[in-house]
């Protein structure tokens, strides 16, 4: 069984950022088999670790695929506090880059975020406040560890003999997203960061 595109390294650009400021991901890929479509990337911030109705979709965008070595930068609007539960906006959470082919993940590689108030002072006497003023606040993406999750897809025809394989192999993975706001450290393979 074989994957077209092997992710070689993912790395995040400025781990310690305002909370709202852009997310930047430098991400590279090789390609192995050229698929007949483009991949899909998406950027996902996790908002609450019990609802993923709460999940922000930061950015999507196609990328076309050429054999061998290739390499773009992911950049994206950081999240809209107002869409995260209020109790949650501080805390550890997670984002995620995925990759996507024709609508199924192949890929995900999930990162911690620790939010906090920027200012050490706030930091240590937080504000009696119902919801966090996000101008103050500051995420720092732990980029030591990053979590990855393969799956097994149908990529093209060519490869149907063994999609049925991929489809049962897939529902026994691991969901990597609902380990991560469950368990806290789920084991997982590591990628260059």
């Amino acid at each position: 069984r074989m994957s077209y595109v092997d992710v070689v390294a993912v790395e995040v650009a400025e781990p310690r950022a305002r909370l709202t400021d852009e997310l930047k991901f430098s991400i590279t890929f090789q390609c192995k088999i050229k698929p007949e479509q483009d991949l899909a990337w998406r950027i996902v911030w996790v908002g609450s670790a019990k609802n993923e109705v709460h999940d922000q979709i930061l950015e999507e965008v196609d990328v076309p695929p050429e054999l061998g070595l290739n390499s773009f930068d992911f950049v994206c609007d950081g999240p809209n506090p107002d869409k995260i539960p209020a109790d949650e906006v501080l805390g550890v959470t997670v984002v995620m880059v995925q990759a996507l082919y024709k609508g199924k993940e192949f890929l995900r590689v999930g990162y911690y975020v620790k939010v906090d108030y920027a200012d050490e002072k706030l930091r240590e006497e937080p504000p009696q406040v119902e919801r966090p003023d996000p101008a103050l606040l500051e995420r720092l993406v732990l980029t030591d560890e990053p979590r990855v999750t393969r799956y097994l897809i149908e990529w093209d025809s060519c490869n149907a003999a063994y999609s049925q394989d991929a489809d049962a192999n897939n529902a026994e993975q691991t969901n990597e997203t609902d380990n991560m706001r469950e368990e806290g450290k789920p084991d997982s393979q590591a990628i260059t960061s």
